[in-house]
């Protein structure tokens, strides 16, 4: 008997004794879980701020890139405005070493000796005998204005045997009409104006430089119809 009484309070000891552990275990299991619910909470927290700070980043980047695109255009379009007054100063420089001016009384001259000269010759011919004129002009070996080019002594045969006298005559009383006499005027304007270029035979031919044309021409460099050039 006094065995099994020692027993059952032994029992009942360890009983008493579990019941606090047992106890302090679901504390702690307790304590345990909203640590975890909030860590879980950060974490979600430190994500979505990690993706705001992405976006946000993101935004920042495209809003760059943007600026950058709009400063590169506009930086582009600054450079054309400056570019343009150059490219136009340059178009200007070419044209006006092209175009030159020249008077009525030139214009009357040079088309009647052309007329004289090429009447019958191809246009590319009227042409090349207009520009050999004006090229002597601007020649330092030869007179300096197209009049005087022109009447220089044993130079042009028209102008010693009257038949420049006749086709000046024509053109004064507004007889200079035929087609003929149009593409005279035509050639005497191109070559007045500047014109080196002639076209022949589908080919272009600088004839800056050229001084003479005749029938025939010792070193020609140049045959137009019956007049060879150099």
């Amino acid at each position: 008997m006094k065995l099994r009484k020692l027993l059952m309070c032994l029992l009942a000891a360890a009983v008493v004794a579990c019941v606090p552990a047992i106890s302090t275990m679901a504390a702690e299991t307790d304590s345990i879980v909203p640590a975890t619910e909030d860590a879980t909470q950060e974490e979600l927290t430190d994500n979505e701020e990690t993706l705001g700070d992405s976006a946000e980043a993101v935004a920042i980047a495209e809003s760059v890139e943007k600026t950058g695109t709009t400063e590169a255009a506009e930086e582009e379009k600054e450079e054309e405005k400056e570019e343009a007054p150059e490219k136009e100063e340059i178009t200007k420089k070419k044209t006006s070493e092209k175009k030159k001016s020249y008077t009525k009384a030139e214009l009357r001259l040079l088309a009647c000796l052309i007329s004289c000269e090429a009447g019958g010759e191809p246009y590319a011919g009227k042409l090349a005998v207009g520009i050999v004129v004006v090229n002597r002009e601007e020649s330092s070996s030869f007179p300096n204005s197209i009049k005087s080019v022109i009447y220089q002594k044993y130079q042009f045969g028209p102008a010693r045997n009257g038949s420049l006298a006749s086709a000046l005559k024509r053109y004064d009383n507004g007889k200079f009409t035929s087609a003929s006499d149009k593409a005279c005027i035509k050639a005497a304007k191109e070559a007045l104006s500047g014109e080196k270029t002639v076209t022949y035979k589908g080919k272009d031919i600088n004839m800056k430089g050229f001084l003479f044309f005749s029938g025939k021409v010792s070193g020609a460099r140049l045959t137009i119809g019956n007049h060879q050039f150099k």
